[in-house]
This record gives structure tokens, C-alpha cells and sequence, in this order.
């Protein structure tokens, strides 16, 4: 097992023992992009409205600002490759082809696994840390564009509702959203919208909007935009509840638009 984290990479070989289980599995999003590969274990993995019960070699690819969060039996040892990385390294033309990508997939069959020869190469002590970085974006470019073509299969569940409701979200993010509006536009009962969400997502839907707000907010900061401006635009009636809101997702204040939540789980 090996932990590799340089400036805004972060690649791991994990292994959690049935003997000492760890309670790491929560439900969160963040805004980089997460590649998880699963080698073992008893897990169901939900991103967004999709969950699927993995299999060895099983590929989930997790964009900034979805949601998602791991089912473990930790009667049983879960052992994945975990790799995050944010957008800036990868050319414009790639990050476009990027919401394409499936959110599982099998890579069993696949003889050029990034994650195995990274492995191999991040444990050479010849390469100092720049170097190690450099081999690492060359590989994931080399794997993404391989990936952005790699078929969708049919292994996955997806929850209509849940997926009609995150829509709904994503595309008004910008509005102040409440419940009573929800429930109207997609003709639900509130009572059914709240339910039926947290029995699926495990969360309060106002809880998802916040964190769906502040990640947004995040780039557009990171883009230059004044956090003022930013935490209206988002529809937020105080900036005291768009400051503690951005604070608990980002684990860190709107001000601090230079920091990197590379690690955040």
C-alpha cells in the first residue's frame, strides 16, 4: 500500500482490514475529479441516482459536484486504488468529453490500467516528486482520452425519481430553491420529495442544494469572482449563510480562494 501526494494530485493504494474497519465511507461531493479502482470487498457504490454492486476491476469515475458515497461490508477487506486530480490539468478539449464519461464501468479486460502502472512507477525510487507528477498527469490523460471512448454498460441501477429531483437541481442552482417549488415543478408532494430522496441519497435535499451551491461557488471564485457577488448570484438571502454553508462543504472560508481540498473525502 502507498499514499502519493504532490502539490494537486492525490493517488492511494488502500487496504481496510475486516480486522480494522474504518468509517471513511461518507456521503459527500468535492470539486475535483475522483477515479476509484475497486480490486476487492463487499461495496455498493452510489453516485448521484446510479448505484452498483462492484466487482473486481470495476472502474467509478466521480466529477466535481456529485454526490456519492460507499456502502461497505467491514466484515470483509475493501481494497481500491483512489486517485483525485482537479480540471486544471487537463486540456480544454478533453474537459469536454469529460461528462461522457460513464460513472462505473468494468476495466477487468483492460491490459493498460493506469492504476497498476502508476503503481509500479510512483514506487521507483529514481523519480523525484516533479517527475512523479509529471508521469502521473501523462498517464491520466492517456487513460481519459481511452476512457471518453470506453461503452457504458449495463451493470448499474439508476433511481428515476432521485434522477429527475438532482436534474432538477443542477439546472437551477442559481435559484434560491426551496422545497415548495421542487415538489410543484416535478409534481411531487413535499412529504414524497423528502423521503424518497434521503431513503436513496442518504441526506436532506437541502443539504444536497447547499453543497451543490458551494462547489459551484467554489469554481466560480477560483475563476475570480468576488465572493459577494458569487453568494448572490447562487440565491443565498445572507452572506453569513453563504460563508458558513461554503465553510462546511470546502472546509475553508470563501476568501481563501487559493487553497487546494485535494484531500477532502
Amino acid at each position: 500500500m502507498f499514499s502519493f501526494r504532490y502539490k494537486d494530485l492525490d493517488f492511494s493504494h488502500k487496504l481496510d482490514r475486516a480486522s480494522s474497519p474504518t468509517d471513511e465511507y461518507w456521503k459527500h461531493m468535492h470539486p475535483f475529479n475522483e477515479l476509484i479502482y475497486f480490486i476487492s470487498g463487499n461495496v455498493t457504490y452510489t453516485v448521484e441516482s446510479e448505484n452498483r454492486q462492484l466487482k473486481p476491476g470495476d472502474l467509478i469515475f466521480i466529477r466535481p459536484g456529485k454526490f456519492h458515497f460507499a456502502t461497505v461490508d467491514k466484515g470483509v477487506n475493501y481494497e481500491r486504488y483512489v486517485f483525485k486530480f482537479p480540471d486544471s490539468i487537463l486540456p480544454s478539449s478533453l474537459i469536454q468529453k469529460m461528462n461522457s464519461i460513464p460513472s462505473f464501468c468494468s476495466l477487468a479486460n483492460v491490459p493498460d490500467n493506469m492504476f497498476l502502472i502508476l503503481d509500479g512507477l510512483l514506487g521507483l525510487g529514481n523519480f523525484d516528486e516533479e517527475e512523479k507528477r509529471i508521469l502521473s498527469i501523462c498517464e491520466t490523460l492517456k487513460f481519459l482520452v481511452y476512457l471518453s471512448k470506453f461503452p457504458a454498460d449495463d451493470n448499474s441501477t439508476k433511481d428515476e425519481i432521485t434522477s429527475q429531483i438532482t436534474l432538477y437541481i443542477e439546472n437551477h442552482l442559481q435559484d434560491k430553491l426551496t422545497l415548495k417549488e421542487m415538489a410543484s415543478a416535478l409534481s411531487y408532494s413535499e412529504s414524497y420529495l423528502i423521503s424518497t430522496f434521503r431513503k436513496k441519497m442518504h441526506c436532506s435535499i437541502m443539504q444536497y442544494v447547499r453543497s451543490k451551491k458551494c462547489i459551484l461557488a467554489y469554481k466560480m471564485i477560483r475563476g475570480g469572482s468576488k465572493p459577494h457577488s458569487v453568494a448572490e448570484y447562487l440565491g443565498f438571502d445572507e452572506y453569513s449563510t453563504f460563508y458558513r454553508s461554503y465553510k462546511a462543504v470546502l472546509g475553508f472560508s470563501p476568501g481563501e480562494k487559493n487553497k487546494e481540498p485535494q484531500n477532502m473525502r
